[in-house]
């Protein structure tokens, strides 16, 4: 039995660079964070997240955040969506 299987995972971020894009003046789209989903398609997880129906199950990917099953994900291809970074907060400046 292998120890780990290959997965996607999907890194979410703050869908704009600052805080509160509305409070700057102009078009709110100027501050949209390009960087707001990372996929990572060459993961992989332990074996056991792919035998087992973990649904609304999270669980936490070390140094990553909290993770929950893709309700897409199927045991061929396995997909997590990060719900809470181990980062959370706005940078001060």
């Amino acid at each position: 039995m292998p120890f780990s299987v290959p997965a996607e995972i999907r890194l979410y971020d703050k869908l704009f660079n600052v805080e509160d894009p509305n409070q700057l003046g102009d078009d709110f789209i100027n501050h949209f964070n390009e960087k707001s989903i990372q996929v990572l398609q060459n993961a992989y997880v332990e074996h056991d997240l792919a035998t087992e129906n973990h649904l609304n199950i999270h669980f936490q990917f070390i140094r990553l955040g909290y993770f929950i099953k893709d309700k897409n994900s199927s045991a061929d291809h396995l997909i997590f969506n990060r719900t809470v970074d181990l980062k959370e907060g706005w940078k001060k400046t």
